[in-house]
Order: structure tokens, then sequence, then C-alpha cells
């Protein structure tokens, strides 16, 4: 091979990689985008429900929470399953929220009525067992974990239903269970966007060395976690 032509072979090969480089470059930026606009729609939809006294999680039962799931589930016919359903989670560790990671509904999860074209779901984790459940990748929405409605009060008649369950369930729809069916199913973690957005996993995330005092999340998660706890202490923003 001449000179001329191993010289052409490099630069081919150079300018190749470069634009590898570059597809790779923006594909990470869509994907953050797309994390961010997942976020900024969950956090507009939680606070909705924060701000109707008829649907809203108390004060008491988020400074008791030991983890939230929040999820956006879509209809996609008369009566479905939640693959379309999309949305974050979080955990308390040291009294504190965790940032947000992303997480989808699989398979069979909460199935929609016929009547109701979208709902946002709160999954409100009381206990280790479904914390753990979550983590270990057992986490099945009525199957093996105690679930019921979420109390509105956590006065002495409205823990009677509450007391010892593991899921306490909060919804945009009415009904029980805001006209979601409880059963089959699972959750799962979408590490794509994880990745993307915080360059961990959500097990890292959720469950990992918690980040230092220092540490500055991307602004969506750090405006959102700023805001969920104001809900826990009792103080939302006026």
């Amino acid at each position: 091979m001449t000179l001329h032509c191993a010289r052409r072979l490099w630069l081919v090969i150079v300018l190749a990689v470069t634009g590898l480089g570059g597809l790779q470059g923006v594909a990470s930026d869509r994907a953050i985008r797309k994390a961010e606009a997942r976020l900024a729609e969950m956090e507009v939809l939680f606070e909705e429900l924060q701000s109707d006294p008829a649907r809203a999680i108390p004060p008491e039962v988020l400074r008791e929470a030991r983890g939230l799931i929040v999820l956006r589930e879509k209809r996609a016919g008369l009566i479905v399953g939640g693959r379309s359903g999309t949305g974050f989670a979080l955990v308390k560790r040291d009294g504190r929220w965790s940032w947000p990671a992303f997480v989808r509904a699989t398979e069979g999860s909460l199935g929609l009525q016929a009547g109701y074209q979208k709902a946002t779901l709160v999954h409100v984790l009381m206990t280790d067992a479904a914390v753990g459940a979550f983590q270990t990748n057992r986490f099945r929405f009525g199957v093996g974990l105690r679930v019921t409605s979420g109390p509105r009060t956590m006065g002495d008649d409205a823990k009677t239903g509450a007391v010892g369950a593991d899921v306490l369930v909060y919804a945009s729809t009415g009904g029980v269970f805001g006209g979601v069916a409880v059963e089959g199913g699972n959750l799962g973690a979408d590490d794509d966007l994880n990745e993307a957005y915080y360059g961990k996993t959500a097990e890292a995330l959720l469950f990992g060395a918690p980040p230092s005092a220092s540490a500055s999340p991307p602004e969506g998660a750090g405006r959102f976690r700023a805001w969920l706890e104001k809900q826990t202490r009792g103080t939302p923003d006026k």
C-alpha cells in the first residue's frame, strides 16, 4: 500500500469514527430530552392530583412512606394492560427522597376499565416488603402484596382500611383504585433513560450509595424532589 493510499484509508477511518461519535451524541441528546419531557409531564400530573383535596395524598402518608411509584396509564382498548404505562419511582433514605428513577409498566399491569382513557396512579410503598419486591423485580401489582385505596386523612377512621397495607393507591380517576383493576403485570426499570439522564441505572439511583449533599442532580429531577419534600412536610407552594 502506498503512503498516499494509507493516508486516505486513515482519513476514512477517522471520519467514520467521528461520524459515529456524532450520531451517538445526537441519540444521547434525544434521550435526555425525552427523559426531561417525561419527568416534566409526570410532575405536572402529580401536582394536579395533589392540588385536588378529594384525591391528594396526605402529608402524614408521605412521611410514613418508604417509596413512591408514579405512573401514567393510557387506554388502548376496552380493557387493556399497562404496556403504555410510564413514570418514575423514588425511595426514602435517611428521611429524604431519592432522585426519581424512570420506570415502565410491562405485561398486563394495571388494566384501565372501560370508560377511562387515562389515569395518573401513585403507588405509595408503605412497607419494606413493598420496597424489597420492587428492588428485586418482584413487584407485581396485586400479587403477593396487600394493596388498598389510600386514605384521604390519617384519622383513626381513615386508618382502618390502610393498616397493614403494603401499598396505598391514589389515582386521578374516581372509584375503587380509581377505576383500575390492580391485578397481573409487573414493573421494570427504564434504564435506557436512566443511563442517558443520570449516567446510572435505577438500581444505583434508588439503592446504591446515596448522593452527597453537594451532588447536583439534573434540573428537572432536583426540582421535583424539592417539591416532593415540601409535600411531605405539609408545606406545599402557594
